[in-house]
């Protein structure tokens, strides 16, 4: 239960940056990684529930393949090329929509 207080603290940081700057690289470093969060929640068993319960067809159209390793491969490089794009591009491609 402790381990809330801080996790509540941190997301009331993060939040309040955004609101007040709208840039999501503001707050990119106060988290854990997309891969240290995978783990934590455990994504890779989640991943291979779904191979295990969905018909090929929709992994498939999901994913393009039936391969554990290539769908966790693919999530993280997706996901890393999203936030180097963001780097590269410069803090008007960073911001969050907003009102």
């Amino acid at each position: 239960m402790i381990c809330l207080y801080s996790a509540a603290k941190s997301m009331m940081e993060s939040l309040r940056i955004l609101k007040e700057t709208r840039d999501v690289a503001k707050i990119s470093g106060l988290g854990v990684s997309w891969a240290e969060f995978n783990k934590i929640v455990g994504l890779r068993r989640w991943r291979q529930l779904e191979l295990e319960a969905l018909p090929d067809e929709e992994i498939m159209e999901r994913y393009g393949t039936m391969d554990l390793e290539e769908i966790s491969k693919g999530e993280l490089d997706e996901t890393d090329e999203v936030w180097k794009g963001q780097n590269r591009q410069g803090s008007s491609s960073k911001r969050i929509r907003g009102r």
